[in-house]
């Protein structure tokens, strides 16, 4: 019986290990994409700055706003690649939460892994601070026009590669709950084993 219950522990390991890959594959192509798209959404974020409070930036030198340029242009590139490589080392994209194998939200906006994401953002925003511009707050505490609030902000693609996730991780902790499940079957056969053997 116990061999029975092992060979399905190792199928369902293979299977869980599958799902794992699943994971993988759409995590490289959101992060492959958020490296791509977040210049350009920087980009869209400081002139909707520039539109809704032009007098601040009518206001400051052109030495300023060429510095402020010149550091964005820099600094932002390598915050990404930072962000992304970090991204990509985080077993957070694996976590399974209390009802996960049934719903799941792929990358959820209060989790580390959006954090992280927004970081970017954020040292757009000190850039600015540091030249003297201050970003204004939104209703949520977010920096408006720079801070992204979810997926869309990043373009609709976006949306579609969170779904995915969302489903190859539903599928993922669908099946770590039946290796779970089966893996303390085993232990329950062990102990009744070991009992009536005593």
């Amino acid at each position: 019986m116990e061999g029975s219950i092992n060979t399905q522990i190792a199928a369902a390991e293979e299977l869980l290990e599958q799902k794992k890959c699943a994971i993988e594959d759409v995590r490289n192509e959101i992060l492959n994409e958020l490296q791509k798209a977040y210049p350009d959404y920087i980009e869209r974020g400081i002139e909707m700055f520039i539109k809704g409070c032009p007098d601040v930036f009518l206001d400051s030198t052109d030495r300023t706003l060429k510095d402020l340029r010149s550091e964005i242009e820099t600094t932002v590139p390598g915050a990404i690649a930072g962000v992304v490589a970090e991204l990509k080392q985080s077993e957070e994209w694996f976590g399974c939460e209390e009802g996960d194998e049934y719903h799941s939200e792929g990358v959820r906006l209060d989790s580390n892994l959006w954090k992280r994401i927004e970081s970017v953002s954020q040292n757009v925003v000190e850039l600015f601070e540091k030249h003297g511009i201050k970003v204004p707050k939104g209703a949520f505490g977010d920096y408006r026009y720079i801070t992204p609030l979810n997926w869309s902000w990043f373009g609709k693609q976006f949306e579609d590669l969170n779904s995915r996730l969302a489903s190859a991780k539903e599928e993922y902790c669908r099946q770590k709950k039946e290796l779970e499940r089966l893996s303390g079957e085993l232990r329950q056969k062990k102990a009744l084993g070991k009992w009536k053997s005593a």
